[in-house]
């Protein structure tokens, strides 16, 4: 039985698909089989996936229509066949030794999961957090809380290796753009122990030009709300010890939503409304955690009394600037 399986959904990534390809094949553990998933793509992906399949025989390429990140995934669950999975976007890249340590993790630990920490590519420029390798362990409500406060791993598909048994009962959902958040919560629910490595093995390209999360549509924006509703009855009914920290992820998560109208330059108050509404009710569990920063607090506070008060401080400090 390999012992790894890496799936890789591909759409439109040409300009990419290289440097996360050679940092795949080139893994220093090599007992690892390759799902590419090639999503439907248009561009010169494919033939970039023929390539590397044609000189590894470890890559498996799929090449299937357009049916989205969760299809495309839900693909590569099911034709796994490693002992542990993990996800890559294919626009990312991961560092060399990345399954090797978390193969020794799970070894060393016999934990379910084994999550890294990531560096973040922006404009071109890598952003280095972190190479000293501080191990944290967590029991299944520890790793359900570190969710929940996105701190200090996130709810990210990406970056972790997973148990392949945690997602016999488990998909991600289709036709939605935060199908991470959405499911990743209910894999770390079923867990029993999870590490954390503060070595930042995985490199994440924020805001990629023609993402789909760079480019959100405006109906799927406000799916955040209501995934954000599903964890709350989730942890309400399982872990009701953690329900304050569920609240202040439900105002984080329409902060979130805020942001994003804000970006696409959407200006129309009655959506700015609904957020407003949306956070009052657990505005004081955010207001008075102590794991949350004063300036989030602050941004929380104004948005929920007064959105429109908070839009015009916002332009008044980009305006001095």
């Amino acid at each position: 039985m390999t012992k790894i399986s890496i799936i890789i959904p591909v759409y439109n990534v040409e300009n990419y698909l290289k440097e996360c390809l050679n940092s795949v094949v080139n893994q220093t553990f090599k007992d690892i089989e390759i799902l590419i998933i090639n999503d439907g793509s248009t561009d010169n992906s494919l033939s970039i996936c023929k390539q590397y399949a044609k000189q590894d025989k470890r890559i498996r390429l799929i090449n299937r229509v357009n049916g989205g990140l969760s299809a495309a995934r839900n693909l590569g669950i099911q034709l796994a066949t490693g002992q542990y999975i993990t996800f890559i976007d294919s626009d990312d890249y991961i560092d060399l030794n990345m399954c090797y340590n978390a193969i020794k993790y799970f070894r060393n630990y016999k934990c379910d999961i084994v999550t890294f920490d990531f560096n973040e590519i922006r404009d071109g420029i890598v952003y280095i957090k972190n190479q000293t390798d501080l191990i944290k362990h967590f029991s299944n409500e520890e790793a359900v809380k570190a969710i929940l406060l996105n701190y200090p791993f996130t709810t990210s598909a990406w970056g972790k290796f997973y148990k392949i048994d945690l997602f016999d009962e488990i998909r991600f959902p289709v036709n939605m753009i935060y199908e991470d958040v959405a499911t990743i919560y209910k894999v770390v629910a079923l867990s029993e122990k999870v590490i954390f490595s503060s070595k930042s093995k995985y490199y994440y390209r924020r805001n990629r030009p023609g993402s789909i999360l760079a480019n959100p549509e405006l109906d799927k924006i406000f799916q955040r709300n209501k995934i954000s509703k599903d964890i709350l009855k989730f942890i309400k009914a399982y872990y009701p010890n953690l329900l304050k920290y569920a609240k202040c992820l439900y105002v984080r998560e329409n902060m979130y939503i805020f942001y994003n109208l804000q970006s696409l330059g959407i200006n129309d108050y009655k959506y700015y409304n609904i957020i407003s509404k949306n956070i009052r009710p657990y505005l004081q569990n955010y207001l008075i955690s102590n794991k949350i920063n004063i300036q989030s607090k602050f941004k929380a506070f104004l948005l929920a009394i007064n959105y429109k008060l908070y839009v015009w401080i916002k332009f008044l400090n980009s305006w001095r600037r």
